[in-house]
């Protein structure tokens, strides 16, 4: 294993074949996983075996839709307030408060995808409504099936503390309804690499994951040229590292993107956490370790 020059802005790991090549920064710091932890929500949706394709009670839509963004339904992240009450450090509002403020948004038409933090909030629900499961019950027995030891559903402040960026201590991981976990970014980087590479999935569960909608082409700031949205996964293209499949994430103080590269000589995971919201900036980050360290077998 290499350790990478030292970097005060991102902490990362590249994974190939199952086993950490190279680390970056912090390699024993625990950094929070943010939207990483959708790809894993659905691969725990797929590992269950629950009904993806069943409407959820007095609802028109199934979990797959909610999965895929397709659901048509709104996000509390369009709530002013919502972001007032993280960034002052209050506690999270309780589920049906905040459910209640999402429903009295202005009815507007959604298109037909919509990325919607609520609707994986629902989505874990029903998860662990059908499996008699819940998510942290999942995530253990996910990480003991693949040896990891540090990731972990952070539900408290306190355990939130143990993050490594400062900001964390005064934050409430409970206002990631959805579930926020948090670990290391090898343990990261080999919860994707478990996805993408059969480890955790199999073939039919994985092609079910990275069934995707179109969503364009380049984004600002972003190394994205092709863009697609599928099972919990964005799946698209980075210029010259090709295909990529995992996900991003941002919260008011860090970000995240971690991803499994199958078009490069020797198919390849990496996580990257950066300190500032901006997903951009750990996905560039990405493309410039790959093309610097991880381009040869």
């Amino acid at each position: 294993m290499t350790q990478a020059k030292l970097s005060s802005d991102f902490h990362a790991c590249i994974v190939k074949n199952g086993q950490v090549v190279l680390t970056q920064g912090r390699p024993d710091a625990l950094f929070p996983w943010w939207s990483f932890s959708k790809t894993v929500l659905a691969a725990i949706a797929l590992r269950a075996g629950v009904d993806l394709n069943l409407p959820l009670p007095n609802a028109t839509y199934t979990l797959h839709q909610l999965l895929t963004h397709t659901a048509r339904l709104p996000c509390y992240c369009d709530l002013p307030e919502y972001h007032s009450a993280v960034a002052a450090g209050e506690t999270a509002w309780g589920f049906d408060d905040m459910e209640a403020r999402v429903m009295s948004l202005p009815p507007k038409e959604q298109p037909a995808w919509r990325y919607s933090n609520y609707g994986y909030a629902l989505a874990r629900r029903r998860i662990e409504n059908l499996s008699g499961k819940t998510l942290a019950e999942h995530m253990q027995a996910l990480a003991n099936h693949l040896g990891l030891n540090t990731v972990f559903l952070a539900e408290t402040m306190n355990e939130f503390s143990k993050v490594h960026w400062p900001e964390a201590k005064r934050y409430d991981p409970k206002w990631v309804y959805h579930g926020c976990l948090v670990g290391t970014p090898a343990e990261a980087a080999l919860m994707m690499d478990a996805i993408a590479t059969g480890r955790l999935l199999s073939p039919d569960q994985f092609r079910t994951m990275n069934t995707c909608v179109d969503l364009g082409g380049a984004l600002e700031g972003r190394p994205w040229t092709r863009c697609r949205y599928g099972l919990g996964v964005m799946s698209g293209e980075m210029g010259n590292v090709g295909r990529a499949i995992g996900h991003s994430g941002s919260g008011p103080f860090s970000s995240n993107a971690v991803y499994h590269f199958p078009d490069l000589p020797e198919p390849t995971t990496v996580a990257v956490f950066g300190h500032g919201s901006f997903e951009g900036h750990s996905e560039n980050h990405i493309q410039t370790l790959i093309n610097e360290k991880a381009r040869h077998p």
